[in-house]
């Protein structure tokens, strides 16, 4: 049960949608008019920088027909 729980769980901080790294965001359809910023030493694209306290609901965000994350 507990490795079930870490699955779905992120230590401290949770989930967060921070976007793709920068050189992958031709594979996401990502123009490149879309403004980077830099999420833990990484430059990225995309991302609404929302939190989220598990797995699921982040993953749920981004299967939003909408979103556009």
């Amino acid at each position: 049960l507990r490795q079930h729980l870490r699955a779905h769980t992120a230590s401290g901080e949770g989930w967060i949608c921070c976007g793709v790294p920068r050189e992958l965001r031709a594979r996401f359809g990502l123009s490149e008019q879309v403004s980077s910023r830099t999420f833990r030493g990484m430059e990225r694209v995309g991302g609404c920088m929302r939190h989220f306290e598990n797995r699921a609901g982040l993953e749920d965000h981004l299967k939003e027909k909408f979103n556009a994350c």
